[in-house]
């Protein structure tokens, strides 16, 4: 017993749960609002301009079509060529980020321990709409499934996760 707290005592320590807050929440989220409120507030006011932008023109945004070429069966160790046709409406290219997620499926056909790539834009295909694509690796055995997600991206903060703003198919 007292080797199991000599051992588990320092994980589970509040200095440790301080140390860890302070690291991964509190020193980021004050360089950020540093960030944001330096020059008189202009990354700031530019991001409330870019929000009101970005989610009037959102709900034009959707996934038209998504793509896997895959051979069958997919060998471990393979990669396999995605695409995605997204109408973005008014928002550019840039300001938005589309992705795809995968990963093993398990019994009811869910995705379990996911990973994202980017997709890269490949072509403007006129009228809203644009196409991207990328390479997703197979390094397990076992069923796979694939989802496309697009979000709004800020040139300066990168990928905003607002509820109701993220797009999958």
């Amino acid at each position: 017993m007292k080797a199991s707290m000599q051992s588990l005592c320092p994980v589970f320590s509040t200095d440790r749960m301080v140390q860890e807050y302070a690291g991964h929440s509190y020193l980021p989220s004050y360089a950020q609002w540093r960030t944001l409120v330096k020059d008189e507030l202009a990354l700031a006011l530019d991001l409330t301009r870019w929000k009101e932008r970005i989610f009037k023109a959102w709900p034009q945004v959707r996934i038209e079509q998504a793509e896997a070429e895959a051979p069958d069966p997919v060998a471990v160790g393979s990669s396999i060529q995605v695409s995605a046709r997204v109408a973005l409406g008014d928002i550019p290219v840039d300001e938005a980020a589309v992705e795809g997620y995968f990963g093993v499926l398990d019994s009811t056909g869910n995705i379990q321990g996911g990973e994202t790539i980017p997709l890269a834009h490949a072509a403007d295909l006129g009228n809203g709409s644009h196409f991207f694509s990328g390479r997703i690796e197979c390094r397990f055995c076992g069923r796979h499934g694939f989802m496309m997600r697009v979000m709004p991206r800020h040139k300066v903060l990168g990928n905003i996760y607002e509820p109701g703003y993220l797009i999958w198919g």
